[in-house]
C-alpha cells in the first residue's frame, strides 16, 4: 500500500487516512496476509546535476532524484507483535496531530511537502517483484492513497535537443522503462506519467491497482476532472459523484480509481 504524504494531505484526510490503514493492517495481519505500507514523499528539493546517477542515465529516459524523494514504510508483516503494537501507538498519535492542527509537534521526518507519486511507483516495478518472491505470493495488489495526480519534484530528465535537466512540469517527450529493458513506456506530457507508470507496474509484475482518491466529497468534485483526459468524461464523473457520493473509473491507468 502507498500513503500520499503530501501537504494537502495535512489535517482531516491524513487522520481520516491513518485510521483506516490502521484498520486494514489489523485485519491483514489476523489473517496472515502479507503487506508493507509505505508513505510517499520529498524533502522540497528540485532536481540539480549532482543528483544525476550519470552511468545509468539516457536522452529522455525519466529518472528519479538520489536525495528528495523518501519512501517510509509504517507497516510491514514482518513485524514482530510488539513493534506492530509500537507502529499503531506511533501512528495513533500521528493521526491525532494531523486532526487537531498542531503541526509544531510533527517529527521532521514526518513533515508534508508534495506528492512525489510517479517516483513512488517507479520504486514499486522492482519492488513488488522482491516481495513476491520472499513472500511466496501468486496473487499481489497494490492500494494507491492520494488526494491528487502527481506533482513530483523528485524526478527528471535531460532533453535529448538540449542537453539540459527538465523537471516533468516541461515533459514533452521521453520515457519510462523496466529495469532489464524489455518495457517502455512512453510519456508525452506530464499528467500522463502517472498513467505510464501503472502500466509499467502492470505490465512487469501483473498485479491488480486499486486507487483512492482522498478529501471531502468537495475537493474531489473540484479535481476528480483532472483524471480525465476528455471533458464530457470529467463531467460525467463529477455528476455522479453528486448523484452517489461515489465514482469508479478506469481513468489513470487504475484498475478501479474510487
Amino acid at each position: 500500500m502507498l500513503i500520499d504524504c503530501s501537504q494537502s494531505m495535512e489535517g482531516n484526510p491524513m487522520e481520516s487516512t491513518i485510521y483506516q490503514l490502521m484498520n486494514l493492517v489489523t485485519f491483514a495481519s489476523k489473517i496472515k496476509i502479507p503487506f508493507r505500507v509505505f508513505g510517499f514523499a520529498d524533502n522540497g528539493s528540485y532536481p540539480k546535476e549532482n543528483h544525476i546517477p550519470g552511468d545509468r542515465l539516457s536522452p529522455n529516459e525519466v529518472m528519479i532524484t538520489r536525495k528528495s524523494f523518501e519512501l517510509r514504510e509504517y507497516f510491514s508483516s514482518d513485524m514482530s507483535f510488539s513493534e506492530l503494537q509500537r507502529a499503531h501507538i506511533n501512528m495513533m498519535g500521528l493521526a491525532m496531530i494531523h486532526g487537531k492542527d498542531l503541526d509544531e509537534y510533527i517529527p521532521p521526518n514526518e513533515r508534508l511537502m508534495s506528492t512525489p507519486l510517479d517516483s513512488a511507483l517507479y520504486c514499486m516495478v522492482d519492488y513488488i517483484s522482491e516481495f513476491r518472491d520472499s513472500e511466496n505470493c501468486d496473487i499481489v495488489n497494490l492500494v494507491v492513497l492520494t488526494d491528487d495526480y502527481s506533482a513530483d519534484n523528485c524526478m527528471f530528465y535531460i532533453d535529448d535537443t538540449t542537453g539540459k535537466i527538465q523537471g516533468m512540469n516541461k515533459i514533452k517527450e521521453a520515457y519510462i522503462r523496466s529495469k532489464d529493458k524489455r518495457y517502455i513506456e512512453e510519456v508525452s506530457y506530464q499528467r500522463d506519467t502517472t498513467r505510464a507508470f501503472l502500466s509499467l507496474l502492470k505490465r512487469t509484475n501483473n498485479i491488480n491497482i486499486a486507487g483512492f482518491f482522498v478529501g471531502s466529497k468537495y475537493n474531489i468534485e473540484r479535481k476528480i476532472g483532472n483524471f480525465a483526459d476528455d471533458f464530457s468524461v470529467g463531467q460525467a464523473m463529477k455528476d455522479h459523484l453528486r448523484e452517489h457520493d461515489y465514482v469508479l473509473s478506469e481513468e489513470m491507468g487504475y484498475d478501479e480509481f474510487i
